[in-house]
């Protein structure tokens, strides 16, 4: 997991429904844009945050994925659903 911000926290949870990254802004203050950058074990299918919604996300050619969004002053959780077999 790699973050554009080094005061927020962004611990990896997976499970067999896909994975979620919690967001802990640790500086106080709203964020215009953040980006993050992980490796999950899955072709993903959509990323969504539960405060802004759909996001947009990219593949590299190393299989990860990257994505920005905006972070409010306290917390998020972006949800990461796997294509389906």
């Amino acid at each position: 997991m790699a973050l554009a911000l080094h005061a927020v926290e962004s611990p990896l949870l997976l499970s067999k429904a896909g994975a979620a990254i919690t967001l802990i802004n640790r500086t106080g203050k709203p964020q215009k844009k953040i980006r993050l950058t992980a490796r999950v074990p899955f072709e993903p299918a959509g990323i969504e945050s539960i405060t802004t919604g759909r996001v947009s996300f990219n593949k590299t050619d190393n299989g990860r994925i990257s994505f920005e969004l905006p972070l409010n002053a306290t917390a998020d959780i972006v949800k990461i659903k796997p294509k389906k077999r």
